[in-house]
């Protein structure tokens, strides 16, 4: 396994520990395909998905400011009906 897909796996699981802490009683949080997959309710998915997405954005950012691989989050409802993917792009080079 290279280097850098080490890298994203590792910064990865980072991020699935932290959110399942930050999410843990709205949603189940795991990293699977190389893929952060965040499952919540219908409910929060119809009605509160932007503060969401919100609080996932902001917990990467505070805890993870300086990252060298972007991250891809997937979330979705609980019955699987509805799902985003988006991406949390990579810090800046200095």
């Amino acid at each position: 396994m290279s280097k850098k897909s080490t890298e994203v796996r590792n910064l990865s699981q980072q991020i699935t520990v932290l959110l399942h802490r930050i999410l843990q009683k709205e949603a189940s949080v795991s990293y699977q395909d190389s893929m952060i997959k965040v499952v919540v309710s219908r409910e929060i998915f119809e009605h509160q998905f932007g503060v969401t997405l919100h609080r996932i954005q902001q917990a990467i950012d505070e805890e993870f400011p300086k990252r060298t691989t972007d991250i891809a989050v997937l979330v979705r409802d609980a019955g699987s009906r509805f799902e985003h993917v988006f991406r949390i792009w990579k810090t800046a080079e200095e």
